[in-house]
C-alpha cells in the first residue's frame, strides 16, 4: 500500500478537474518513495488533518496512474512533470494522533506527528 500525505488540504479536484483523484506527485517525489513500478500500486492511503486536529485516514483501491502530467503548486500554477493517482474510496476514518501512529507507524513518529514525506510505502 502506498501512503500519501495531504496535510495542507490541497484541493486536487480543483487543481486538475478530476473526481477520483487521490494525489499528485512530481517524479522526484516518486523516485524518493522508490515507486519503481507505478502500475504495481494497487491500493493507497491518504492522510490529512481535520479542522480539530484529528487525523483523517482515507483508503483507496483500484488505483490508476496518469503519467507525464504537469503538476500544480499550492497556488494552482504549473509546476513539475509528474503523475496523478486515481482510485475508488473504500473507507474514511478519523482518529486521534496516537491512534494514527499505532495504525500506521511508518507514517508517524511516537508523538503522533507525521514523518516528512509525500509518498511512502506502508510495508
Amino acid at each position: 500500500m502506498l501512503m500519501a500525505l495531504n496535510t495542507r488540504d490541497f484541493n486536487h479536484k480543483k487543481a486538475y478537474g478530476y473526481d477520483r483523484i487521490i494525489m499528485d506527485a512530481d517524479y522526484s517525489q516518486v523516485e524518493r518513495a522508490k515507486v519503481n513500478d507505478l502500475k504495481g500500486v494497487t491500493s493507497m492511503v491518504r492522510f490529512g488533518y481535520t479542522e480539530n486536529g484529528q487525523v483523517s485516514i482515507e483508503t483507496f483501491k483500484n488505483i490508476k496512474v496518469k503519467e507525464d502530467i504537469t503538476t500544480k503548486n499550492f497556488n494552482f500554477e504549473d509546476a513539475e512533470t509528474g503523475v496523478l493517482f486515481f482510485g475508488d474510496s473504500v473507507s474514511v476514518e478519523v482518529v486521534n494522533k496516537t491512534s494514527a501512529a499505532i495504525l500506521f507507524p511508518k507514517a508517524f513518529n511516537k508523538l503522533g506527528h507525521f514523518n516528512q514525506f509525500t509518498l511512502k510505502w506502508a510495508q
